[in-house]
């Protein structure tokens, strides 16, 4: 029945049995009952099914995140190194492929003669090497940001920059 026609049933009923708690009873459940498929017309059911499916998304989102970042922070702290393949040049990274340091010996800044080189210019030359390459790698990221920020449109997608 249309819902005009089961609300001026309604009203006529009650009118002849006002007092009546079956009666009452029977019009509650009509009206129930109209509302439900009203609702089901609607398919409210299959909104609130995706509303949980993009629940579960969001949790599993976090998650990954989660592990995104505690996977970060593990490549951070993990030291790798490197070798020249006389082993004058060693060169320690982060696993995140960042540069931490360099140690030259003697020979390889003066292989001919590395008694003439002195421990201050060994250091010296470690200082400069590893202040061109954090230079270098800070614009390199700069550029990568930029370039990374152009194509999402400036949103900051976590782990890519």
């Amino acid at each position: 029945l249309p819902q005009f026609q089961i609300l001026l049933l309604g009203k006529i009923i009650r009118k002849i049995i006002k007092n009546s708690i079956v009666l009452q009873q029977f019009i509650i459940a009509i009206n129930i009952s109209f509302m439900y498929n009203n609702l089901r017309n609607i398919d409210i059911w299959g909104e609130i099914k995706i509303m949980m499916n993009m629940g579960n998304l969001m949790k599993q989102f976090g998650q990954m995140q989660k592990k995104l970042t505690q996977a970060q922070e593990e490549l951070k702290a993990q030291e790798l190194v490197g070798y020249a393949p006389n082993k004058s040049v060693t060169v320690v990274v982060d696993g995140q492929k960042n540069f931490k340091s360099i140690k030259l010996t003697k020979e390889a800044i003066n292989p001919e003669n590395p008694q003439s080189v002195d421990d201050e210019t060994v250091e010296m030359l470690e200082d400069l090497i590893t202040q061109a390459i954090n230079e270098a790698n800070k614009k390199a990221s700069s550029v990568f940001e930029n370039k990374m920020k152009g194509l999402t449109g400036g949103i900051n997608i976590p782990g890519l920059f």
